[in-house]
Formats: C-alpha cells, sequence, structure tokens
C-alpha cells in the first residue's frame, strides 16, 4: 500500500513543478470546515497464493481516509486534499481549527492532457518548504449556462427538406401540439457518496500525471512502476497503457512463488 502511494506520488512531483522564482503571492484564508471521508480505494491480494493453475486464499479490501479542508476567500471557498496520505504529517492544516486565519497559494500544476489547481502551504517546521495539496475552487455565485434543448428528427426532416411535398405538407406545415405534462417520477438518491467521487478525480489526476513520467524515463527504471500499476489496472489504466505501448510488455501480476 505505502509502495503504491509512494510512485503515484513521485509521478506527481516530477509532473509540472512549479518555478520557484514565478511563485505569486500567498494569500490569507479562513478555515470554514474540516471534514474526513474513508473510502476503499483498491484490492489486496496478497491473501491469494498459487500453486500449479490452483489459487487459494481471498482478497480484502484497501481503504484509505482522506481530509478535506474548506478555506474561505472572498467570492467562494477553496477544498483542499492532500495528494497522497504520506503528505500530510507536514501539512499545518492538521493542527489548525475551525475559524483560524490559513496562508496559502493556488498555482497550476500541468499534466499530458491538460492542468488542475494545486494549493502551496508553508509548512511551520520549515517555513522555506511548502506542501503540495489539489485544490478545487467553489464560488459562491456559480455560473448556470442554459442548454439548448436538441431538435427532433421530424423537426430537423422538415428544417432540410427531406420529405415529400405531401408529408411537408401533412407533418410540417402544422402546428406541433404541446406534449402531455406528465408528472415528474421522485429522482433516486445517488449511489456514491461524495468521498468516492473526490477520490476518483484525485486517482485521475495521479493516473494522467504518471503517463508524462513513463514517457520520461527508460523502461529498465519503470520496472518497480509496471509491478505497483499490475496490481491496479482498474485505478490507472492511462498508465498501463502506456507502460506497455513504451516497454513493449504488458503489466502482469508475478504469479505467487
Amino acid at each position: 500500500m505505502k509502495r503504491m502511494y509512494a510512485v503515484i506520488a513521485v509521478a506527481i512531483a516530477l509532473t509540472g513543478l512549479a518555478s520557484a522564482k514565478d511563485k505569486p503571492a500567498y494569500q490569507v484564508g479562513v478555515l470554514q470546515k474540516h471534514t474526513q471521508d474513508t473510502q476503499r480505494i483498491g484490492t489486496d491480494f496478497n491473501g491469494i497464493s498459487c500453486d500449479s493453475g490452483r489459487c487459494v486464499g481471498s482478497a480484502a479490501g484497501i481503504y484509505a481516509t482522506s481530509n478535506f479542508w474548506d478555506i474561505r476567500v472572498e467570492g467562494g471557498y477553496w477544498e483542499l486534499q492532500p495528494n497522497w496520505q504520506e503528505n500530510s504529517k507536514h501539512d499545518p492544516l492538521n493542527t489548525a481549527k475551525e475559524g483560524d486565519k490559513i496562508l496559502f497559494r493556488i498555482a497550476k500544476k500541468h499534466f499530458l492532457n491538460g492542468s488542475f489547481d494545486a494549493a502551496y502551504l508553508p509548512r511551520t517546521d520549515d517555513p522555506d518548504k511548502e506542501i503540495f495539496l489539489l485544490a478545487k475552487w467553489v464560488s459562491d455565485n456559480p455560473v448556470v449556462t442554459s442548454t439548448p434543448q436538441p431538435k427532433s428528427q421530424l423537426e430537423v426532416a422538415c428544417a432540410t427538406g427531406k420529405l415529400t411535398p405531401d408529408q411537408q405538407k401533412q407533418f410540417c406545415d402544422q402546428p406541433v401540439a404541446a406534449p402531455p405534462v406528465v408528472s415528474a417520477a421522485p429522482t433516486p438518491a445517488p449511489t456514491q457518496t461524495v468521498g468516492a467521487v473526490k477520490f476518483a478525480a484525485m486517482f485521475a489526476m495521479a493516473d494522467k500525471a504518471s503517463v508524462e513520467n513513463i514517457g520520461i524515463y527508460p523502461c529498465d527504471k519503470l520496472v518497480e512502476l509496471g509491478a505497483v500499476l499490475a496490481l491496479h489496472k482498474d485505478v490507472y489504466p492511462l498508465a498501463v497503457a502506456a507502460y506497455a505501448a513504451k516497454c513493449n510488455a504488458p503489466v502482469v501480476v508475478a504469479p505467487a512463488r
């Protein structure tokens, strides 16, 4: 488990490091809320042993608890989350209380196919160093854009002259009747918790960041990463594909001895 986090942590840290000379100024916010959420993030297969094509034992779930801090500033708040659990030991937010002032800066971290917001906080034990947290902006006044309703098949056919003259007169030159009003069924409760969605977003960013670093290092330096990816193909599909394409070897789980 720790090795997996360490590998992904290195991949993220090596991707899009901010230039020190371009650091933006720190801003001050107020810790509005601190929450924790525990979710299953993978499967541990160490409890399964195989010999001569026969496997015995059982797999177990891998769980992790993640922290979320809401930092209030003018116009909204930043939701901050550690990018991996080992990073949290230097996090000044661990000892902060709701209502405390928090010093931080926001910058963009770039990966192969895009970018995301990152928060940097000076450490209390070494102010010359910073910790990095994932950041998401939540506005007090979100912009709601209306989506135009798609046209029906018949409307498109009438407008483009795809019908015969008789069909045009029958279907297109008549006023369209309003659809009957049907009572909306109650919306079912979501099956995913907020924490599950946040974990999915966290690992998606780690997956994309790992792809870029696979392109940087030679295959002989990626052996350990390949072993980690073999155990978590469902979590890091992009990195698995990049590893297989570059090193001409699919990631596989080594058989138990």
